[in-house]
């Protein structure tokens, strides 16, 4: 149980790559949460004046029992 952060980055074609850990209460969580990103769907990238461009995306993923 708790709350596990992690930190990833969108690619310009909506893909996600570098996923990583922040913070997590536990390493099975911290696991989980790995393969959950796995299989998120693609993102609309972000765009600066119309150009797509990476960002960096934070989420707090929390898991109660």
């Amino acid at each position: 149980e708790g709350i596990v952060y992690t930190e990833f980055i969108v690619e310009t074609n909506g893909s996600i790559s570098s996923p990583v850990i922040i913070a997590s209460p536990d390493e099975e969580l911290s696991k989980e949460v790995l393969r959950i990103v796995s299989f998120i769907p693609k993102f609309s990238p972000a765009q600066v004046k119309g150009k797509r461009v990476r960002s960096k995306l934070q989420v707090a993923v929390m898991f109660k029992l």
